[in-house]
């Protein structure tokens, strides 16, 4: 135990390294898997069988199946962000949020992931999305909240975060519920209602160039 202890408190560059690896290649199995036959079925060995590391190893990372479920959804979402906000960084505020509301629905839509675990498994997935959604709900609030306040700055944190939240809580309820009186099942009819809605809506908070 203590020479466990004493390698953790100075560990080498190498070793950092390899840790990140073995965290990378154990999501990545876990994803896979998931994806492949849900979540029900994927048995931490099987994570440990697809990354080509021990159980052990994987229990280390990730105590439980549940922590690791939420440790890949929200590695999912982050690498979604990174998508959505692909190439957005000089457009306009208004743009930015009629594109980011475009592209998040369209990779909500069609990430292997995600709807392959609604449509085999919804009662399971559900949770991450909804009563157990606080962990994704605010690292995706941070990021919007973060991305508002950098297209002004007339937008203050306080102001920022309810904003971006209440953006992340709808677009959840469209992924999530698609069918409803308001049609969003084409780009046009997406585009259109970000531009009439929503920069509306952030348009009586802040002004939009």
């Amino acid at each position: 135990m203590k020479a466990s202890a004493k390698s953790k408190a100075a560990p080498s560059i190498d070793t950092e390294k390899d840790e990140d690896d073995v965290g990378t290649r154990i999501l990545d199995a876990a994803r896979d898997h998931f994806a492949l036959v849900g979540l029900r079925r994927t048995s931490m060995e099987d994570v440990a069988k697809r990354a080509g590391i021990s159980r052990i190893t994987v229990y280390r990372r990730f105590p439980n199946k549940g922590e690791l479920t939420q440790a890949v959804m929200l590695r999912e979402a982050r690498l979604a962000f990174g998508k959505i906000e692909d190439g957005l960084h000089e457009a306009s505020l208004e743009d930015a949020l009629v594109e980011g509301f475009v592209r998040t629905l369209q990779i909500g839509r069609t990430h292997p992931l995600v709807t392959g675990l609604l449509a085999t498994e919804p009662e399971v997935i559900l949770p991450y999305f909804t009563i157990d959604a606080s962990p994704i709900l605010a690292t995706a609030t941070a990021f919007l909240a973060d991305r508002l306040r950098r297209k002004t700055r007339e937008l203050d944190h306080a102001t920022a975060v309810p904003i971006a939240e209440v953006l992340v809580r709808m677009t959840v309820s469209f992924l999530l519920t698609p069918k409803g009186a308001v049609d969003l099942s084409s780009e046009k009819q997406i585009r259109a209602f970000a531009r009439r809605y929503i920069v509306k809506w952030v348009r009586a908070w802040v002004p939009v160039s």
